[in-house]
């Protein structure tokens, strides 16, 4: 609660940040992967299947391994279990008709999970453009989202986008690839951006983190 200029108390409202931002991605794919648990079915000698292990460790084993899946994951829309499993992790099904893979991970098993939507997106749009996907920096990815998201007309759009091309030497096949881009749904997430900033640093790991990116009073609070 705010007090006013009369001396009144008034409430006011943090705006959440938008979803479909970078730095919310980047943020609910770091806690889906701080929640990621991958589990192995336990078969006794007569065939009974036993509670489930946990063998996480056994294929994230540290942070260079979590790094290492952030960043595939980072480049993908969304993902499901047996993708994870069978593409990433080569998990192999056993023979059979009826055979199931005796792993499983600890979400919902037939659900497909957001990975990164915005930059899955995008970079869909650069590959059909021609665009190597080397030029989506966090920066870049942050300015083509600004402008994706602000401009609502279609026209202005496009205007944007043609400027945005010519500045970067894009050519024009960039303009009409991500012209069609679709509107961003309204959504918003449960914080505000600086928010988001402050916990980012946190959750990063590996190689993605670095203590001076930390805000210095939660440092000062940590030590």
């Amino acid at each position: 609660m705010f007090v006013g200029p009369d001396g009144q108390p008034e409430q006011r409202f943090v705006k959440c940040i938008a979803k479909s931002h970078p730095l919310y991605q980047e943020f609910r794919l770091w806690e889906f992967l701080s929640h990621l648990r991958i589990y192995k079915s336990e078969v006794d000698a007569s065939g009974r299947l036993m509670d489930d292990c946990d063998v996480t460790a056994q294929f994230l084993p540290d942070d260079d391994a979590y790094v290492a899946l952030f960043n595939y994951l980072n480049n993908l829309p969304s993902i499901k279990q047996k993708d994870l499993l069978g593409k990433y992790f080569k998990i192999k099904k056993p023979k059979g008709a009826d055979a199931e893979l005796p792993y499983r991970w600890n979400y919902v098993q037939d659900k497909e999970y957001p990975c990164n939507e915005t930059r899955g997106e995008i970079l869909t749009r650069l590959k059909k453009a021609g665009v190597d996907a080397s030029f989506l920096t966090p920066h870049e990815e942050e300015r083509l989202w600004h402008i994706l998201y602000s401009v609502s007309d279609r026209k202005e759009l496009r205007k944007a986008l043609q400027r945005y091309a010519d500045s970067h030497a894009l050519g024009q096949e960039f303009v009409e690839v991500m012209a069609k881009h679709p509107p961003y749904a309204s959504d918003y997430g449960a914080y505000s951006a600086k928010a988001i900033k402050k916990l980012l640093p946190l959750m990063r790991r590996g190689s993605y983190w670095r203590a001076d990116h930390i805000d210095p009073a939660t440092l000062v609070r940590i030590q």
